[in-house]
């Protein structure tokens, strides 16, 4: 067995591999690492914040279930995304995000240290800097 996997069942924290369709904006706990977030069965945009106090191996995937915005957001100032190679720093308003709008996009969010996401995208995913 996979020894992340295995910490994870002896931790009791299996559970978190749940997928969650969302029709509304939120933010996710640290705790729920692991888990798949969609925007099936929503009727506009919604907004996935990323949890503030994530830890280096926090990890989150992200699916586009129905063709509607999907975005995926920094919870704070100076947080980076590094997409496929490309680095996006957050300007310090906090308002960095990750959208994409077609049905089976997708993208894997993996917290390489404090405020640092590695993201690895399937289709169309564009960083926005409000």
């Amino acid at each position: 067995m996979d020894v992340y996997l295995k910490r994870l069942r002896d931790r009791g924290d299996l559970d978190h591999f749940q997928v969650f369709n969302h029709t509304s904006s939120l933010t996710l706990a640290e705790t729920e690492t692991g888990s798949t977030h969609t925007n099936y069965g929503s009727t506009g945009t919604i907004t996935l914040t990323l949890p503030s106090r994530a830890i280096k191996g926090t990890r989150f995937k992200f699916v586009v279930g129905t063709a509607q915005q999907l975005r995926i957001k920094v919870s704070s100032a100076g947080e980076v995304f590094i997409v496929n190679g490309a680095t996006s720093t957050d300007d310090g308003g906090g308002d960095l995000y990750l959208v994409a709008d077609d049905e089976g996009e997708s993208a894997n969010f993996v917290c390489i240290s404090s405020k640092i996401w590695l993201v690895d995208v399937i289709g169309t995913w564009t960083v926005v800097q409000p």
